[in-house]
């Protein structure tokens, strides 16, 4: 499922989350499941802690920058919309 790839809530800022949940890293932590990708990253370990990370690239589209800030500016609306009631 290319739309659960890589993708970042925003609820947990500090999530690096691939496949929406078949592998999450947190920091040093990280947890690891089946979900979305055709094979398991990790087969016996579900719940980890990483020595080292390495990442080689990361690449946002324009495109999801565009849609996340305008979800920003409707939310930000809809509280000023709820304190001036």
């Amino acid at each position: 499922n290319p739309e659960k790839a890589i993708y970042n809530r925003t609820s947990y800022e500090s999530w690096l989350n691939f496949g929406g949940g078949d592998l999450i890293l947190n920091g040093r932590s990280g947890s690891c499941s089946k979900c979305n990708y055709e094979k398991v990253i990790l087969d016996k370990k579900k719940i980890f802690i990483a020595e080292q990370v390495e990442i080689f690239k990361v690449q946002i589209s324009t495109e999801s920058v565009k849609k996340k800030s305008q979800v920003m500016e409707i939310e930000r609306k809809s509280k000023r919309a709820k304190l001036s009631r």
